[in-house]
């Protein structure tokens, strides 16, 4: 039997148990450097896998079950059961790294955002996130949440076409889950930077432009951004009126080259 931890940015500490060499593997390609072989404090929440015929029996704390997909499974635990600590903010994009400040792209799953994230990367700019940003609450630093990204087979013949795509990736399934290209950008960030801007982006085919925003567009699509579920208190709507007030756009590309280009021109520089 195997012990591993996961211990994310900002979430309880996960041990998990099993003795499948192959699951392991896929928890190190979904987790990255966030999954651990030691600790130095006890584990928050325990899970046990059990290899049986097709599938896995879960023993997690409210129970167990049969299950084709434990890593899906686990990763819905964890988005679904814990929360994140009080001091921060976790809105559901991207960030990435520019001279030092982070540039913040806001999006639902199926919108090119990942496809965006790793040409951005693969273009000299710092991994920060793909899928959780951390936003602290007081000075709206952006921490890093790097697990590895996950690309979809569509992405990678945009990115193969534009010849960039990444090296060192590795493909994964899960039961009936759909396939995924998976790997870690080398440059990743590994402290809190400052936030520059906000993007909601859009892909589409006709056109590139930014589209200034009023500032309830602003609060309403923040609002519509976290990754966890928030109360909305008084305080909550203050901390959302205060994020907006940091650079917003909407940001409508059928080029991705016209996301690197317009940031860099932004900073004076190209890298």
């Amino acid at each position: 039997m195997y012990t591993f931890y996961l211990s994310l940015p900002f979430r309880p500490i996960f041990s998990i148990e099993s003795t499948c060499d192959r699951l392991i593997e896929k928890f190190i390609l979904q987790y990255g450097i966030y999954l651990k072989e030691h600790i130095d404090t006890t584990a928050d929440i325990s899970f046990r896998i059990t290899k049986r015929a097709q599938g896995y029996i879960l023993f997690y704390p409210e129970g167990n079950h049969y299950t084709e997909t434990p890593l899906l499974d686990i990763g819905r635990y964890i988005s679904r059961k814990t929360t994140i600590k009080d001091d921060i903010l976790a809105l559901h994009g991207a960030a990435l790294e520019y001279n030092r400040e982070a540039y913040i792209f806001l999006a639902p799953t199926t919108t090119g955002k990942t496809t965006l994230t790793s040409y951005l990367s693969s273009s000299g700019f710092g991994y920060i996130t793909d899928d959780c940003v951390i936003i602290d609450r007081n000075d709206f630093k952006v921490h890093p949440y790097s697990t590895p990204i996950h690309l979809r087979d569509g992405g990678v013949e945009v990115l193969k076409k534009l010849g960039a795509f990444p090296i060192g990736v590795k493909t994964v399934e899960e039961g009936s889950f759909s396939r995924r290209h998976v790997y870690t950008p080398l440059n990743m960030i590994s402290e809190a930077i400052p936030l520059k801007r906000i993007y909601f982006i859009e892909r589409n085919e006709t056109e590139n432009k930014l589209v200034t925003m009023s500032s309830t567009e602003r609060a309403t699509e923040l609002m519509k951004s976290p990754i966890i579920p928030y109360d909305i208190t008084a305080d909550y709507i203050k901390l959302i009126m205060r994020l907006s007030k940091i650079e917003c756009q909407r940001l409508i590309y059928k080029d991705m080259s016209f996301v690197k280009e317009m940031i860099e021109l932004e900073q004076g520089f190209t890298l």
